[in-house]
């Protein structure tokens, strides 16, 4: 006699062992060792409690009421074996890509990243119209220079706290967001050279946008971030922090993180890294920075999606805004 119920299917690669399917199982059906995950047929009545829960992809439902085309199932004698799936960490190889697939599923939909994206434009509108406006474009220069270093970090405030409310409601922290994949220091050693490349090509394609304007008559404005924090040494100090340490951290959690794998759930992803890479460009106002800030942009983006989490590209970006603080003080000496 068969019978329509569904089964769980298991992708033991995904599983992150977060134990929240067997806290859900009503019949205790389900076990998680070191090196497998494994659902009890004898015990399992196809709740699908457990898929419900499962935040990893790590479970599925196939069959007549899954996901899947699975054809009715016989319900399994009292000799049926467990439905077993060998985890793959039992390999280095396996466990490095593992750990890189779970650093990289981090589960954003495209609603969210919609709504991330409303959050980092109205907070760039607000940044923008606070700074444009008459008193406090008319304040002294040290402390206009402080009063613009106070916008910003609230600027990123606002989208540092949409990550983690975003974060918190799939039981996640900004380090779960952080987490690299890198398990072997193979890996480890090929993240780094990639990272390498990307901040290597990311600085002479910069360089060459440069020569070429200047060899047209067209200057671009370098004097930008002594605009916003002056030549004094308070000025570096600000620049330092919020552009070479807070603004990659908030940018990469952002652009590379909600952005790009929200799009990436629904589109292609060198169409999601190019989307947020433009985005990206777009939100520093500069025609004269365009270009290679989405260069840089999208270089980042396929850094993320190559390697599956988001510290390569947040030493990346702030070595590149390291760079350029340094030669815009060093120059305006």
């Amino acid at each position: 006699m068969t019978t329509s119920r569904p089964r769980v299917r298991i992708d033991a690669r995904r599983c992150d062992r977060c134990g929240r399917c067997l806290a859900a199982c009503p019949r205790n059906a389900i076990r998680i060792g070191r090196t497998f995950i494994a659902v009890d047929p004898l015990a399992c009545d196809g709740c699908m409690a457990c898929v419900k829960v499962c935040q990893s992809g790590a479970l599925s439902a196939v069959g007549p009421a899954g996901t899947g085309a699975a054809s009715p199932t016989r319900r399994p004698s009292a000799q049926a074996p467990r439905s077993v799936a060998h985890h793959p960490s039992s390999t280095p190889r396996a466990r490095s890509s593992a750990g890189r697939a779970r650093a990289s599923h981090e589960g954003w939909t495209a609603l969210e990243a919609l709504a991330m994206l409303g959050v980092t434009l109205a907070a760039f509108v607000g940044k923008e119209a606070l700074l444009a406006l008459q008193p406090v474009r008319s304040l002294p220069t040290g402390s206009l220079v402080l009063v613009r270093a106070v916008v910003l970090g609230a600027y990123y405030a606002v989208q540092l706290g949409a990550v983690r409310w975003l974060a918190a409601r799939r039981g996640r922290t900004l380090a779960d967001l952080l987490r690299s994949g890198d398990r072997s220091l193979k890996d480890r050693a090929a993240t780094a050279g990639l990272a390498a490349l990307v901040l290597i090509g990311s600085r002479a394609a910069a360089m060459a946008y440069g020569l070429v304007m200047r060899s047209a008559g067209l200057v671009p404005d370098s004097s930008a971030l002594l605009t916003t924090f002056g030549s004094q040494a308070a000025g570096l100090v600000l620049a330092a922090v919020l552009v070479v340490f807070v603004g990659p951290l908030v940018e990469e959690l952002v652009f590379r993180g909600v952005l790009l794998q929200g799009m990436a759930s629904q589109f292609n992803a060198s169409i999601a890294i190019v989307v947020q890479a433009l985005i990206f460009a777009a939100l520093h106002r500069s025609v004269w920075l365009f270009l290679p800030m989405a260069v840089l942009g999208g270089a980042l983006g396929w850094l993320a999606h190559k390697r599956g989490g988001l510290r390569a590209p947040v030493a990346v970006h702030a070595a590149y805004n390291a760079i350029t603080v340094a030669a815009a003080f060093a120059l305006s000496g």
